[in-house]
């Protein structure tokens, strides 16, 4: 009897084991790319080039010039009906200041570091120096009204459409997280 037992568990606990051992190896198939990043470590950013910059990447950079912000997020407070910023959408260059080829592309940051970001985008108008602020962060793919502001932006600052096809980049670092939902899978 007790040995009857033993087989009826055993084949119980077997479905459900291979069940999450499939949905395990499906976890890990659709995050494989951050699983990728995530061992790979940080790349410093300002060694890619353009067309080595990929969603998923997990980089750190260090930030001497930006353009402005092109973007602001803003999350209301249902019952007073205040609305506060929770993130900003700086344009960066890619690349150091010495690199011919670069790109535009996002860098987004927490409200904490408006002004010296804004002091720092104001440095770059003018051609002067300023600190260098470090970010890490993961590269993400801009959405689709993220690339429209980012796009209308760089239009507004004298490129053209053409020349903002071929200089803009959709991504952006996302500074402090890590790639989708690599932290979780992990």
């Amino acid at each position: 009897m007790l040995e009857e037992l033993k087989k009826k568990s055993i084949k119980k606990s077997l479905f459900a084991t291979i069940l999450l051992l499939i949905v395990g190896i499906g976890l890990i198939v659709l995050e494989f790319s951050n699983l990728k990043s995530l061992i790979k470590g940080p790349v410093q950013f300002e060694t890619l080039k353009p067309e080595e910059i990929t969603e998923d990447l997990i980089v750190d950079a260090s930030i001497n010039i930006n353009f402005g912000a092109f973007m602001e997020r803003y999350e209301k407070n249902t019952k007073t009906n205040v609305e506060r910023t929770t993130d900003l959408y700086y344009v960066i260059l890619t690349g150091d200041e010495y690199d011919e080829d670069f790109c535009f592309m996002g860098l987004k940051v927490s409200p904490t570091y408006m002004k010296r970001m804004d002091k720092m985008a104001d440095a770059s108008y003018y051609g002067e120096a300023t600190e260098t602020i470090k970010f890490s962060g993961a590269i993400n793919k801009m959405d689709k009204d993220e690339y429209k502001y980012f796009k209308e932006y760089l239009m507004e600052g004298g490129l053209t459409a053409k020349e903002v096809e071929e200089y803009a980049l959709p991504y952006y670092i996302s500074s402090g997280a890590l790639t989708g939902g690599a932290a979780t899978t992990v």
